[in-house]
């Protein structure tokens, strides 16, 4: 499965991010270690991505990747 968007969200490269959220690219779509990009922006720090993909309609912020944390517990850790 394609999941280009978490690596651009891992390269932080925000300008791909963009493209890929306009070409409609999942942005609940699991990394192999279970994480969505919105929980390794949360993990890398990068406020200008999380605020990013805050912003799209579809982000679901129950989603629980590595050791069962969504992205808030992984915020307030």
């Amino acid at each position: 499965m394609d999941n280009s968007l978490a690596e651009a969200v891992r390269k932080k490269d925000l300008n791909s991010v963009l493209e890929l959220l306009k070409q409609n690219q999942n942005v609940n779509l699991k990394d192999s270690l279970g994480n969505t990009p919105l929980i390794l922006a949360v993990k890398s720090e990068n406020l200008e991505m999380v605020r990013l993909l805050l912003e799209h309609t579809s982000i679901d912020l129950e989603i629980k990747g590595e050791l069962q944390r969504t992205a808030l517990m992984w915020a307030i850790t």
